[in-house]
């Protein structure tokens, strides 16, 4: 019985060894059928590697490609309320409406690799997939406006805070949280995905341009967001 349960255990020992290579092989094996389609895309005897460094080298020293820029009217809320023994006795809601901010969008390109592409297609003709992150609002680079005719305040005092001359309003602490309210509405799916449409033309006419004397007559750059 013993020799019997050796003899499986060794069995699926070997099954699995063989399951395993046979998985490290699959993928090795497409890996090197992926990269042998993207030589596909370029010149011969040329270097993706170092091509594609010095064509994203020369975008931007930082990497960040700025693509768009969009301006915002935010409006913001403070809400501060006044109790007395744990009892609510009144409140204060400052309106701040702010118009003229303005954001930034940038694709960043740090991660921009041979790996992050593909070839569709044969014999030197067909499309280079590049593989981007989806754009994104710049928080170094947004404008938050200090115009007093672009800022509108509305302050309701409600219940005992009528009448309560301690209780002042929250125009303070509602202008300093425009700047990331602004960074939130301009972050919307519905606003990057208009960014994305408008950009994607414009990045793919420039990476065709940057790798143009690497890349077989025949192959045209395309953009894929990732989301």
């Amino acid at each position: 019985m013993m020799l019997a349960c050796t003899i499986v255990v060794a069995l699926a020992a070997l099954g699995v060894s063989w399951f395993f290579a046979k998985a490290v092989g699959s993928v090795a094996q497409s890996a090197s059928d992926a990269a042998g389609r993207l030589a596909d895309a370029f010149k011969p005897s040329i270097n993706i590697q170092t091509t594609v460094r010095a064509a994203v080298g020369n975008l931007d020293p930082q990497l960040r490609l700025k693509v768009a820029e969009r301006e915002l009217e935010v409006t913001v809320e403070d809400l501060q309320e006044t109790h007395w023994l744990g009892i609510p006795l009144g409140s204060t809601v400052t309106k701040l409406r702010s118009s003229g901010n303005l954001v930034q969008y940038i694709v960043p390109l740090e991660g921009l690799t041979p790996e992050r592409m593909e070839f569709i297609g044969k014999d030197g003709r067909g499309a280079l997939l590049v593989h981007l992150p989806s754009p994104r609002v710049d928080e170094r680079m947004v404008y938050v406006q200090v115009d007093p005719s672009h800022v509108q305040v509305e302050v309701d005092d409600r219940w005992l805070n009528n009448v309560n001359p301690f209780i002042g309003d929250g125009a303070e602490r509602a202008r300093a949280a425009v700047r990331a309210a602004a960074v939130e509405l301009a972050s919307k799916p519905v606003y990057l995905k208009e960014i994305e449409s408008d950009c994607t033309p414009r990045i793919e006419q420039l990476l065709q341009s940057l790798l143009r004397p690497a890349l077989a007559d025949g192959v045209e750059v395309r953009v894929v967001w990732d989301r």
